[in-house]
């Protein structure tokens, strides 16, 4: 081994000599070198020696190579430290909008209400100042009103006291509760009433009706009207009492019986909501009529219908 080399080639004579050093050529012209393998000579101790071999290329690839993957970890660190960050802001930043846009729903939601409220108010107000003022001017105009009964409505002569308003006269002598409930088109519905006086129960008593059924038909009778003509105002009349000497009626009617079904209409007045007009205690005189407002029998003369037209006036106004 000549200058620290394993070993020596000399390319120009490889295949131009041979071993004893004379020229060797083959087809082209060169001379075979057939000891060719002796031209190679290797060092093997110095090919075994690894603590001699110089790796410091090596660990300088490795270290590069180890810094370059540790850098490249620290950069993903930093990449995903730096993408949850700006999650975290995105997600602040959507909830605290979501809270201002809900805040602001409900103040509006708010605002809104009160307002409404407010304007309901006035409008209420405004409208029921109205109408009191409509019940005051416009109330003997806008109203119909209708007397529905026997013989004592029939037999009331209402030009008499001058009433300067619109009402109809539906009485009729021998009316029963039954015979009103049969017809109530023909009494009540066909004059469209907005205030009716409804006075009936005093044949009841003479074709011998209990109390019981009577009450039941005056409570359909007040309920059909509610149903059909539910803006009707409905006044009912109590029995009126009779002379003391009538004979009239038959003997089972009597100003005690009088007494006790009066009792009862005022009693079905109140559960269904109807005003009650106690004419009795207006004309009556120790337990029967009072004999200054008996024209003949039974019957009133006008001092006797003024006292029940006090009653209606109230109602008129």
């Amino acid at each position: 081994m000549k200058n620290n080399r394993p070993y020596k080639t000399d390319v120009k004579n490889r295949f131009s000599t041979s071993s004893n050093g004379k020229p060797n050529k083959n087809k082209k012209g060169y001379k075979k070198n057939s000891s060719f393998e002796n031209t190679i000579k290797i060092d093997e101790i110095r090919l075994n020696d690894s603590e001699s071999l110089d790796t410091s290329f090596l660990e300088g690839r490795i270290e590069k190579k180890v810094s370059n993957s540790k850098k490249a970890k620290e950069k993903i660190l930093q990449d995903n430290s730096r993408l949850l960050l700006k999650i975290r802001f995105f997600r602040k930043f959507f909830l605290s909008l979501a809270g201002i846009c809900i805040i602001i729903l409900v103040l509006l939601f708010s605002v809104d209400y009160v307002k409404n409220l407010y304007y309901n108010n006035k409008t209420n107000q405004d409208v029921s100042k109205k109408e009191k003022k409509d019940d005051t001017t416009t109330s003997l105009i806008d109203h119909n009103y209708l007397f529905v009964g026997d013989i004592h409505t029939k037999k009331f002569d209402f030009s008499s006291f001058d009433m300067d308003y619109h009402y109809v006269s539906s009485g009729k002598d021998g009316l029963t509760s039954r015979n009103l409930l049969d017809e109530m088109k023909e009494y009540i519905y066909d004059y469209n009433p907005s205030i009716i006086f409804l006075e009936v129960g005093l044949y009841d008593m003479n074709d011998d009706v209990s109390l019981d059924d009577y009450a039941s038909n005056l409570e359909e009778i007040i309920l059909l009207i509610q149903k059909n003509r539910p803006y009707a105002k409905i006044y009912i009349e109590s029995i009126y009492p009779l002379p003391g000497d009538s004979s009239y009626f038959d003997d089972s009617v009597k100003n005690d019986k009088i007494i006790e079904w009066n009792e009862k209409i005022k009693n079905i007045c109140e559960e269904k909501n109807v005003s009650y007009l106690d004419v009795y205690s207006m004309i009556e005189k120790d337990g029967s009529l009072d004999m200054d407002y008996v024209e003949e029998d039974i019957f009133l003369n006008k001092e006797g219908y003024q006292q029940v037209y006090k009653l209606i006036q109230k109602v008129v106004g």
